[in-house]
């Protein structure tokens, strides 16, 4: 399939959740996303995918020019896929909807992406939600502080199991 998406002109869809495609599918897939001009939606959902895969699927992203909306929620993204991934974003002027949700964050992979959301000139949506753990039930004293040396002192900060929002 995803030979014939190389070459293909005409689907602008790609629906491969539920398949375990895991590090070496996704670093394929990657191969695939560089070249492909005419997918615009790509789900990845729940296919095992790690850091390595979401490492090559941000290195195409970087170098894709038409690819609107992705989702990698439900996978096994940690830290340095989420930051790679993060980093892609802020080069790629075309995704306007990344799914993340269910991965494994951290306070630097969230401080990543909300910089990816307040610098873009355009709009992008990017969910994050994440499964709430024992860690997530109180916001340290170094959270608070790192968010306000990355994005400076906002005017409500809202703590929830989910995550941490700035407005």
């Amino acid at each position: 399939v995803l030979d014939f998406m190389i070459q293909n002109y005409t689907i602008t869809d790609l629906d491969v959740s539920y398949n375990y495609i895991n590090e070496e599918g996704a670093t394929y897939l990657s191969k695939m996303l560089m070249q492909n001009t005419t997918l615009r939606k790509l789900n990845l959902e729940r296919n095992s995918i790690e850091d390595g895969g979401c490492k090559a699927i941000a290195d195409a992203i970087e170098r894709n020019t038409v690819l609107q909306e992705l989702a990698l929620g439900n996978n096994i993204i940690e830290t340095s896929g989420l930051l790679a991934l993060a980093a892609s974003l802020l080069g790629n002027n075309t995704l306007t909807a990344v799914d993340l949700k269910q991965n494994i964050f951290d306070i630097e992979s969230e401080i990543a992406l909300q910089k990816v959301v307040l610098s873009k000139n355009r709009q992008i949506k990017i969910d994050w939600k994440k499964s709430p753990t024992k860690d997530d039930l109180a916001v340290s004293p170094g959270d608070i502080q790192a968010i306000i040396e990355n994005f400076g002192a906002p005017k409500l900060i809202e703590l929830y199991g989910q995550g941490i929002s700035l407005l």
